[in-house]
């Protein structure tokens, strides 16, 4: 085979191959265009989205509106009431209705019809319909507690549903207590004789004082049999015939002595203070000093302004007291709606 021949073979055989090439290029452009235009045609996927729901808020008066509305509505509904009798088509025995069993009478409580009778003047005296209170010298014209237990301490009669005992344990006022007959143990009778005339829907408490002060509780406390038993313990105990008031207990403040005294009474919110004294109250401020009674007035009449529609009421026990004193306590205890009694040597 001459080179001319071999040229020849050469050459169709590479241009076979360039042109198998070109084939298979046409080819995946004809197929590459194909699937592209398949796409363009296609109808595009589908795509599922979702939304967060939009929060209703309520503006807080107008929920707490539909609330309160909704409450007054529930209340104000009419009870479910049965107007149909129950009924029986069952013909009875002729026996008729058994027996109702006996009940163990020698067990019941009498009736007590001076009690209910005490207990129903006790109740309209209480609600503001017994006029001047209960009987003589009753709660004058300030009222008192507007409802609650009527009780008597020293004979001064008031109402309230909360009753604080102060007592003055100076000096002073025992010795005049035990010249009018009227010692400590006279006291604490008439203490414990008005705690047993509480009911069970009042709070009493007690505080002594000198210059300090000293609780038996420092809040007003039911009178339970525990409470009551508790309060003739602490009479007995921790009541001071010394004239001071010394210890862990004992409470000072500036100014001390009565001021200080009211301003604690006040705090317990009673709705009647009974106040122990002679009306000769002392402080100590750069020394000994009598109270001013200016600043008493101005001082009560301050503490009345934490209870303006129901203001405490201050009745007043007061022992061999001095004529302008006891004008001037009369003029306090007045403006608060309570009594002045004094006792004196007989």
């Amino acid at each position: 085979m001459n080179a001319s021949t071999l040229f020849g073979k050469h050459r169709r055989t590479i241009g076979m191959v360039v042109a198998i090439s070109i084939g298979l290029h046409v080819v995946a452009a004809i197929v590459a265009a194909g699937i592209v235009i398949a796409r363009y045609f296609a109808p595009p996927p589908a795509v599922f989205e979702s939304t967060p729901p939009k929060k209703i808020k309520l503006a807080s008066p107008e929920r707490e509106h539909k609330m309160s509305l909704a409450a007054f509505e529930e209340a104000a509904s009419p009870a479910p009431s049965f107007s149909s009798p129950l009924t029986s088509t069952r013909v009875m025995d002729k026996g008729g209705i058994p027996p109702l069993p006996k009940l163990p009478l020698d067990q019941s409580l009498p009736l007590n019809a001076s009690a209910v009778i005490s207990e129903g003047i006790l109740s309209l005296a209480g609600s503001g319909t017994g006029g001047q209170g209960l009987g003589a010298g009753g709660l004058g014209s300030g009222g008192g507690g507007g409802g609650g237990n009527g009780v008597s301490f020293f004979g001064l009669q008031a109402t309230g549903r909360s009753i604080l005992i102060v007592f003055d344990i100076s000096t002073s006022v025992l010795t005049k207590a035990n010249k009018t007959g009227v010692p400590v143990s006279k006291i604490k009778e008439e203490t414990i004789a008005l705690l047993e005339q509480l009911s069970i829907n009042t709070s009493f408490g007690l505080i002594q004082f000198s210059r300090a002060y000293q609780y038996f509780q420092p809040s007003l406390l039911p009178p339970t049999d525990a409470n009551k038993a508790g309060a003739k313990k602490w009479l007995e105990t921790e009541f001071r015939t010394s004239g001071s008031l010394t210890g862990k207990a004992a409470i000072r403040k500036n100014p001390d002595g009565i001021e200080s005294v009211l301003e604690a009474a006040y705090a317990m919110d009673p709705d009647v203070i009974y106040l122990i004294s002679d009306g000769d109250f002392q402080r100590t401020t750069e020394g000994n000093q009598n109270v001013p009674y200016n600043d008493l007035r101005r001082l009560v009449d301050r503490l009345r302004q934490s209870r303006p529609t129901q203001p405490t009421q201050i009745n007043f026990i007061g022992f061999e007291m001095k004529a302008q004193h006891k004008k001037e306590m009369e003029n306090i205890v007045r403006r608060t709606g309570g009594q002045l009694r004094e006792i004196k040597i007989k």
